[in-house]
């Protein structure tokens, strides 16, 4: 025995070193931007990216969406935040189109349990086809909808068996972030420099003076 493994050491440590780097590649799962077939499969969606492992999104911490390395940004968590809640599950999809199921009380919920002085800012579902699937989401503004979708498991980029060129999305997870929004709502305002303020002042002053010399 020790003769066969002497002579065929170079081999077992070439396995060794294979296996080594198959789960080595198989832990650097990351989240990349989406392709562009299937970028905008959620009507008002402000952006897409996606899990190129097939990591689940677990509804217990840390989860899968905070903690998955971001390669489009260099840092972590789906659209490079870390900072997801996860809100329900729907799994009573099981279709290639449908509507998002975000209710304004569900919402409504989320906000009565938001820290002092925050609301919803954002809304992420998150799209698998199944167990041992990708993870594919969208970047939604913190309100209530039901904005029609169709799912985004084509072929390209993902890669099927049985010549399927598609396939229908088993489940929806809601996932939502908190954050602070200006007085009035409708995202930042922008507010004047006290240069421009100044200038605007000095305008007006002479403005006036010259209706007064014509009067």
């Amino acid at each position: 025995m020790k003769s066969w493994i002497s002579k065929n050491k170079n081999v077992l440590l070439g396995c060794l070193s294979i296996g080594f780097l198959s789960v080595s590649l198989q832990a650097k799962a990351t989240i990349i931007v989406c392709e562009s077939n299937i970028a905008n499969k959620v009507n008002g969606s402000q952006a897409c990216q996606r899990s190129n492992s097939t990591n689940q999104d677990n509804t217990t911490s840390p989860l899968v969406v905070n903690t998955e390395p971001n390669s489009a940004t260099g840092g972590a968590g789906f659209f490079s935040y870390q900072d997801w809640n996860f809100g329900y599950k729907d799994d009573s999809v099981s279709a290639s189109s449908g509507n998002l199921t975000l209710t304004q009380s569900v919402l409504t919920a989320w906000n009565a349990a938001a820290p002092s002085g925050q609301q919803v800012i954002n809304v992420m579902p998150i799209f698998k086809d199944g167990q041992g699937t990708y993870l594919v989401g969208y970047l939604l503004a913190g309100q209530a909808s039901n904005a029609s979708w169709s799912t985004p498991f084509l072929d390209p980029p993902f890669a099927f068996n049985g010549g399927a060129t598609s396939k229908e999305v088993s489940h929806i997870s809601y996932y939502y972030r908190y954050g602070i929004t200006p007085p009035g709502g409708g995202g930042d305002q922008p507010v004047p420099e006290p240069g421009v303020l100044s200038l605007l002042a000095a305008g007006l002053m002479a403005f006036g003076a010259k209706r007064k010399r014509s009067a």
